[in-house]
């Protein structure tokens, strides 16, 4: 066939970025990319059955931090593996909807402060692909908000300015689990000490269990004919490898919508969107 028209594929892989997981026709948010408020809806959502094995740990280390016994859970990993869905989903499992809140992207120290003060009495507070290793306000009002002193986390924010609308020192209750997908600074002394006070973990999938996650994915799917699920499969079998560029989840849900748009076009399309690294 003929090159696909840029607009064409523009097109698609926009209606493909609005969704993560779908489960009876419903539509699950990627929210590293949709707007916070949306996360209230998800919380209405059931739970998404799917029970993945290499999940299994990271799962363990969260509830930990979600029954309490420790102050956070730092989950890291390439971006498109379902860190968010994961965490959501076990929080979900284990708390009330009106016990946790969820952000993405943080600015300044004072507006992570201020969103802390808020939430205060919250038992989980979710930090997502958020930028906090590369400011030092930032990395010190997380410092204090995972460190007791006397079985008090007490956190301080000095400033003159009037922007500053809430106390500048209160009581953190809820506890904290930080996504991201690298700590670029993971050696800097002032980062160093804040990763000393958490439980942090790594969710590293090599290729071969990309696919095997991806089969149990697809088999998961209920808006999927038996004969759409084969194909993507030998889609995805026949045109990816060990180096493609950021394989992930994300690159399932973009072959879906092609599958979905025009299944003669779909293996092309999605030739189109896939890098090779050279170095592997």
């Amino acid at each position: 066939m003929a090159k696909p028209n840029k607009d064409e594929l523009k097109k698609v892989l926009k209606e493909a970025s609005k969704n993560l997981f779908k489960e009876e026709g419903e539509i699950k948010k990627d929210f590293s990319t949709e707007e916070n408020e949306t996360i209230e809806e998800w919380k209405k959502q059931n739970l998404i059955k799917i029970e993945i094995t290499e999940f299994q740990t990271a799962k363990e280390l969260l509830k930990v931090t979600l029954k309490g016994f420790s102050n956070a859970t730092l989950l890291t990993g390439e971006g498109g593996i379902g860190k968010s869905l994961l965490t959501i989903e076990t929080i979900k499992e284990n708390i009330n909807n009106d016990d946790w809140v969820y952000q993405s992207g943080f600015t300044t120290g004072l507006s992570l402060f201020k969103y802390l003060y808020h939430n205060r009495n919250k038992k989980i507070i979710v930090l997502d692909d958020v930028e906090l290793f590369q400011d030092n306000k930032i990395i010190n009002i997380l410092k204090s908000a995972l460190w007791d002193i006397d079985k008090k986390r007490l956190i301080y924010y000095q400033s003159t300015s009037d922007k500053l609308d809430v106390p500048s020192v209160f009581e953190l209750q809820a506890k904290l689990i930080i996504l991201c997908n690298t700590i670029p600074n993971e050696d800097d002394k002032e980062v160093s000490a804040l990763l000393s006070r958490v439980i942090k973990y790594e969710i590293n999938f090599s290729y071969k269990q990309k696919l095997e996650i991806i089969q149990q994915i697809i088999n998961s799917k209920k808006d999927l004919s038996k004969e759409q699920k084969i194909r993507i499969m030998e889609i995805i079998q026949k045109s990816t490898n060990e180096a493609t560029k950021n394989f992930n989840f994300r690159t399932l849900e973009k072959l879906i919508a092609f599958i979905k748009y025009d299944n003669s076009k779909a293996e092309d399309l999605f030739k189109e969107i896939l890098e090779t690294d050279e170095r592997i």
